[in-house]
């Protein structure tokens, strides 16, 4: 990272003066526009005043993200702006903001894992010597996230997650346990795109889904928090969910509603049925889903609808339905209940 066009603009400095002077500091970091303004107390060299850089590359910083996670990230460029305080060599940024755009990562294959439309950070809290970070914000657009299921049954980003603990946990052992205070606030993530694999079937299911809003009301680990979802298959299904929950694994109850699941995609993670398959059909629900220790239970209504099963052996339909409907099901791991079936034209 260099450093040109440095300019220094001082009014009135006296290196023993215990009283503030204006300070400006401008210049150029590679392509980007850094500027720092203020006031400088030049006895005890205490500053307060703002930071703003205008498109920095984010190589050197991406650095730091490589050194933790085995990931490589290319591109992109950062917008910040921060209130700065420095006194008795304390460094302390707050209210600060910073917007990352336009970088990919991959992992160190170079399979593509993310790209980065724009993340964004608001409401930064950064002090030093307290060694605390906190974040009001985090948001997101325009983003691209590959979620690959492999035959093993493990989640690309799980694996990167683990060796990025890992990793922590081997310098935690050098120099004792970490100190640093970590308070995450809100996450809002808005079109972001993600490809999913799931190769523990044969052959691997593939499907893209387009989460249009995702809204977590804090991110801190183990505490009640609000959640809601909206998402979408390219063949026009939906599904909305809202609620509340604790991350990362519950307990949670929330509200559903899914309209034009496509059966034949669910069907996938069914019983094998020999030579009948479902070849078409939709799937619509209406109702609560609690996760606790007791697992996930669903209580609600739902509705199959165009639903045709084809023998691959006779070639022959031996059944079709252009609705199934059912209420007040309720549904778990280890039962499966409903009081009413309404079937519509069957043949």
């Amino acid at each position: 990272m260099r450093l040109t066009d440095l300019s220094l603009a001082l009014d009135g400095f006296d290196s023993r003066a215990d009283t503030p002077v204006a300070v400006t500091v401008r210049g150029r970091v590679g392509a980007g526009r850094l500027r720092i303004e203020g006031d400088l107390t030049p006895a005890s060299l205490a500053f307060t005043g703002t930071l703003s850089a205008t498109g920095v590359a984010a190589g050197p910083a991406l650095a730091y993200v490589e050194r933790a996670l085995p990931l490589r990230a290319r591109g992109g460029r950062i917008d910040a702006a921060a209130a700065v305080h420095l006194d008795d060599g304390a460094v302390r940024l707050t209210d600060a903001r910073v917007a990352l755009r336009g970088t990919r990562i991959t992992d160190t294959a170079d399979t593509p894992v993310m790209t980065l439309g724009e993340v964004v950070a608001e409401g930064i809290d950064l002090d030093l010597a307290a060694q605390r970070l906190a974040l009001t914000r985090l948001s997101g657009r325009d983003n691209w996230l590959a979620l690959d299921r492999r035959a093993d049954g493990t989640l690309n980003l799980a694996a990167l997650v683990d060796a990025g603990a890992a990793g922590g946990q081997t310098a935690a052992a050098d120099t004792g346990p970490s100190p640093w205070q970590i308070e995450l606030g809100k996450l809002a993530l808005a079109d972001t795109r993600i490809a999913v694999t799931d190769a523990t079937l044969s052959p691997p299911l593939t499907q893209d889904v387009t989460v249009a809003r995702l809204e977590i009301g804090s991110l801190t680990l183990g505490q009640p928090t609000s959640l809601a979802l909206a998402a979408s298959l390219p063949d026009g299904a939906e599904l909305a969910v809202h609620g509340e929950g604790q991350l990362p694994a519950g307990p949670a109850q929330l509200d559903i509603d899914a309209n034009k699941l496509p059966l034949p995609l669910l069907a996938r993670y069914l019983p094998d049925l020999g030579p009948v398959i479902l070849r078409s059909g939709t799937l619509a629900a209406e109702g609560r889903l609690q996760v606790d220790d007791a697992g996930p239970r669903f209580e609600g209504q739902a509705k199959l609808s165009r639903v045709e099963l084809w023998d691959t052996e006779r070639e022959d339909v031996p059944l079709s339905l252009r609705t199934l409907r059912i209420d007040n099901l309720a549904a778990s791991a280890e039962r499966v209940s409903a009081s009413k079936f309404w079937i519509n034209r069957p043949t």
